[in-house]
């Protein structure tokens, strides 16, 4: 079966409710205080290339703790908490307070999603393309691929890529964009939410 027939078949059922939950969650988040958004940015820092589940948990157990904790308390939580990746995340986060008051800005200028992902790649430390669109993508903002690794695969997995490249540069990562966005286009939903389909059509849950 094709990918989007594959994905139709979920319209209209408990994956496309729970689908539309996480959307209001995310426009919630990104209509809120700075300092939720500021969670959810070291969120996205520390799920990088670990589980959404365990970035929940983490989130969850340390909350506001991401604005003030002394970074030694923040390096200890985070090792207590099983997170193999404390250093240097834990400083990645330390260093991104100085973006506090800022980023609420950022996320609701005028400028185009893709002029927003470059500025937050340039200034959050601990950001990759991947990263700053999984980002936006939590505050509400849907129209950037999120290419984390099960993405790709499903992606190859269809046909719609050949390989997975080794290396992904921000070049290259831009033109695996256009594949997917032609994908999300052919499927009616904007690519931040087709992502959150492909999850559920692989996992059965959606996540963030």
């Amino acid at each position: 079966m094709e990918l989007l027939e594959k994905l139709n078949l979920l319209r209209g059922t408990f994956c496309e409710k729970e689908v539309e939950l996480r959307v209001s969650q995310f426009k919630e988040i990104g209509s809120g205080t700075e300092e939720k958004i500021f969670e959810e940015l070291c969120f996205c820092v520390l799920t990088a290339n670990y589980s959404a589940k365990g970035g929940i948990l983490i989130q969850n157990k340390i909350k506001e703790g991401f604005l003030y904790m002394e970074p030694e308390n923040l390096k200890s939580c985070l090792k207590d908490l099983g997170y193999r990746f404390w250093n240097p995340r834990y400083k990645f986060i330390v260093e991104n307070r100085r973006l506090l008051g800022s980023l609420k800005g950022i996320i609701t200028s005028n400028q185009s999603s893709f002029e927003k992902r470059r500025i937050l790649v340039k200034e959050v430390k601990g950001f990759g393309m991947k990263e700053a669109s999984h980002f936006l993508r939590n505050v509400g903002i849907f129209d950037l691929a999120i290419l984390d690794r099960h993405i790709l695969k499903v992606m190859k997995e269809y046909g719609y890529l050949d390989a997975i490249p080794k290396t992904i540069t921000a070049k290259i990562y831009v033109n695996l964009e256009k594949i997917f966005l032609k994908i999300a286009d052919e499927f009616g939903k904007p690519p931040g939410i087709l992502d959150l389909f492909i999850w559920f059509m692989e996992k059965g849950c959606v996540d963030k």
